[in-house]
This record gives structure tokens, sequence and C-alpha cells, in this order.
């Protein structure tokens, strides 16, 4: 394992225990690919995703602001990953393709699943840009 993929899954496992008060379970396969408590294999793109999920809820948690709504936020955000946004969004298309909805249901499901699909290309730009950041960065630090 690369010393840029060992920082992430230690910064990974550092947020996951704060946020969860135990350490994750994580596994690392061939090809790059990992689990994190059992869940499908996922790459080190996906881990800084949920970097980013992390330290929401951590800020989520440590806010101020009305302590008990942000606990519940965060567990919530916590819970919820990209991974998992995209795999409802793929639901709804299948369930759609399969008649699941009666014909007035579609413009709510449609709005729905518009404002996911934002959601989902707005996260997989700003993931693009840090990725840009990084090279940069790690390129700046190694003169080449």
């Amino acid at each position: 394992m690369s010393k840029q993929s060992e920082k992430i899954i230690a910064e990974f496992s550092d947020l996951y225990k704060q946020v969860h008060g135990e350490e994750p379970s994580i596994e690392i396969f061939k090809g790059g690919q990992y689990t994190v408590n059992g869940t499908e294999k996922l790459r080190l793109k996906d881990i800084k995703v949920m970097i980013s999920d992390l330290t929401a809820a951590l800020e989520t948690q440590t806010s101020n602001d009305a302590p008990a709504q942000a606990a519940a936020v965060s567990q919530h955000q916590a819970s919820l990953t990209v991974a998992d946004l995209r795999i409802l969004l793929e639901a709804l298309s299948l369930a759609a393709n399969r008649g699941a909805f009666q014909l007035e249901e579609f413009a709510q499901i449609g709005v729905v699943a518009s404002k996911l699909k934002g959601l989902l290309m707005s996260v997989d730009r700003s993931n693009a840009e840090q990725s840009k950041e990084q090279e940069q960065e790690e390129q700046e630090e190694t003169g080449e």
C-alpha cells in the first residue's frame, strides 16, 4: 500500500472512531479495493468521499447550535454515504423501468431523482477538483 493510501486509510479510521466511537473493520484487497465493515468493495476515491461525510458529521456533532438536533443529524449523515445515494438513484431508475410507480407518481419521483442526480454530480465535481489539487500538491512536493 502506498504512503498516500496509508494516510487516507489512517485519516478515515480516525474520523470513523471519532464519529462512531469504535474502530472500523477495513479489509484490503488486491487492485486497490477495500471493504469497510463488510460493505461492497470500495476504491480509495470512495473512502475519500466517506472522509468528507464523516468530517461533516463530526462538525455537526461539535457545533454549539441545537446540540440535540445536531446529534440526530450527524447520526444520519454518518450512516448515509454517497455510495448509498448512488444505489438509491439506481433503485429509482430500476423501479421506474419495471413499472413500480403509477403514472401520476412519476412527476414527484422524477423531481427527487433529478435532485439526487444533481447532488451526486456536484459531489463528483468536488472530488475531481480535490483530486487535481492533491495531485498538484504532490507534484510540487516531489518537484516534478
